[in-house]
């Protein structure tokens, strides 16, 4: 399985962050270390559903993006959303 960033995306996203001692941690990690982590946080993602809708494209990888089922609204939505 691919995750949803590299190593480079995730260190591009962070620094528009603010930092705090668990992202300084992260980061400190070397692009292995850094690369499994993205892994796993991806495998946790993935298995986490059961989500609604459907995958955007049916051959897609992953769990995300996602479609709506046609007429789904979500329960509490607001009217006129």
């Amino acid at each position: 399985m691919t995750p949803y960033l590299t190593a480079t995306e995730a260190r591009t996203l962070a620094a528009t962050l603010p930092a705090d001692a668990n992202m300084t941690a992260l980061l400190a990690l070397d692009d292995a270390a850094l690369a499994a982590q993205l892994l796993g946080a991806t495998i946790d993602l993935d298995v986490g559903g059961p989500y609604q809708g459907a995958k955007y494209d049916p051959s897609q990888e992953h769990e995300f993006p996602r479609a709506p089922y046609p007429g789904y609204v979500p329960p509490n939505w607001p009217s006129g959303q």
